[in-house]
């Protein structure tokens, strides 16, 4: 039996349990509380964090709409600044090939007229001044040319022909073109070729020519006294490409230290009183520069001032192939005594200028000013080749030729030359070729580059 102390102690036990069981579940209800409060405030946090995610996301589209809209506008303003660059560019070309084409129709004959003049055994008092004539028309030819080139070469539009041609001959052409002008001045003008470089390759002569002609040129102006030397060496061979060496030396003012850096850009001389003392445009290294780019080489410039300068670049030229040299050396030589020749021209001034030189030779000329009575002459006679001038009233150069091609007359076959004076040679070079003309004459000519053009043609037939 359980005595009443047993029963206390059992009571009292049991309310220390239940004591201690409210304490832990007061414990419990506020951890629990606490919890709830804290996963309530964190609810909070996340519901104001999205909602100020949403706030960004829904500003970041705007932005970003914003922007989309900001770059089509731009777009559109790039689009519309690239039509009006391309309408500038070609109403730039379309400026340069007509001021070309009315500056050098006039000086055409004048240095025509200048060339006709020396032949025709002038006074010896008339010497001087028939010679400045030629000398300051050539002159400001160059400086025609020098500009164009220029623009042509800012424009990514010269390209390199890729015809055969002997260096040897090319370097000696050019040496031979300078030989009355360093005579007068009284410079020593030497051309020192490997026999190496006697073979025929393909390339651009006129381009090659031009970069020799510009460095000689500089050459000569910069030189008081002493002499200057063209050096032509290969360097090296292969079965396929001959690299040769080109280097002019001087003995003038040479360049100093300091300024062979700048001779290269553009409109730039080593001396600001150099253009007012010798004259030239700063175009030419720059120009050469760029032609020599295009066969993958650069000039070189070796310079001490008051002791001389040399200049030097290295072309890797193709090989030329049997048949294509077999064609060049068909090319030389041939006679034009009795040949029969219409020259289509609307200019009396040019039409007199090429008379002068056909005559000479011995060739039979007839004439037409138009290009309709040029097909009523193609269709009435026989002709040896045809010189055809490529900008005339009515119908140009280019349809009278694709108009005597198409027909079936004597003369479809008849070798076509172009006479122009569009010095934007780019574009126009291929539509020549295209409207089946077989070579160009570019105004002004020298009688030598008419007759050579004329002779190339004939001895391709």
């Amino acid at each position: 039996m359980i005595n009443n102390n047993q029963c206390t102690e059992n009571i009292n036990a049991i309310k220390r349990i239940l004591q201690r069981e409210r304490i832990a579940r007061k414990k419990a209800e506020e951890v629990i509380e606490e919890k709830s409060m804290e996963l309530y405030n964190l609810n909070q946090e996340l519901i104001t964090a999205n909602h100020s995610l949403e706030e960004k996301v829904k500003a970041r589209t705007l932005e970003l709409q914003q922007t989309l809209s900001d770059l089509q506008n731009l777009n559109q303003e790039l689009t519309l600044a690239k039509e009006k660059a391309e309408q500038a560019n070609k109403a730039k070309d379309n400026f340069l090939a007509t001021m070309s084409h009315e500056i050098r129709t006039p000086l055409n004959a004048v240095i025509g007229i200048s060339y006709r003049l020396l032949q025709d055994d002038p006074k010896t008092e008339q010497l001087p001044n028939l010679e400045t004539l030629r000398f300051s028309s050539e002159n400001l030819l160059s400086l025609i040319n020098d500009i164009l080139d220029y623009n042509k070469m800012e424009a990514n539009k010269l390209d390199l022909e890729e015809i055969p041609f002997n260096i040897q001959s090319q370097a000696q052409k050019v040496k031979d073109a300078w030989g009355i002008k360093a005579k007068e001045k009284g410079i020593r003008l030497k051309c020192l070729i490997d026999s190496e470089a006697d073979k025929m390759v393909l390339g651009d002569p006129t381009r090659l020519s031009q970069v020799l002609n510009n460095l000689i040129g500089n050459a000569l102006k910069f030189t008081e006294e002493g002499n200057i030397t063209l050096a032509v060496n290969v360097t090296d061979e292969d079965k396929s490409h001959l690299f040769v060496e080109f280097e002019v030396k001087d003995t003038g003012i040479g360049i100093p230290q300091s300024k062979l850096d700048s001779i290269f850009d553009r409109f730039t001389q080593a001396d600001n009183s150099t253009s007012r003392k010798y004259g030239g445009s700063g175009l030419g290294l720059t120009i050469s520069n760029k032609i020599l780019k295009l066969y993958g080489s650069k000039l070189k410039v070796e310079s001490e001032a008051d002791k001389g300068t040399t200049f030097s670049f290295i072309i890797a030229f193709q090989k030329a192939a049997l048949e294509e040299r077999q064609q060049e050396f068909a090319s030389k030589d041939v006679p034009l005594e009795g040949k029969s020749v219409l020259v289509v021209e609307d200019n009396n001034v040019n039409q007199q200028l090429v008379e002068w030189f056909l005559n000479e030779w011995g060739c039979k000329i007839d004439f037409a000013d138009t290009g309709k009575m040029a097909l009523e002459k193609v269709h009435e006679n026989q002709y040896d080749f045809i010189l055809m001038d490529l900008q005339m009233p009515g119908m140009d150069g280019f349809e009278t030729t694709e108009a005597v091609r198409k027909s079936s007359n004597k003369n479809i076959e008849t070798p076509i030359l172009a006479l122009t004076a569009t010095a934007m040679m780019g574009g126009v070079r291929s539509q020549i070729y295209d409207a089946g003309m077989n070579g160009i004459v570019s105004k002004p000519f020298k009688p030598d580059e008419l007759l050579t053009v004329i002779q190339k043609a004939l001895s391709s037939i």
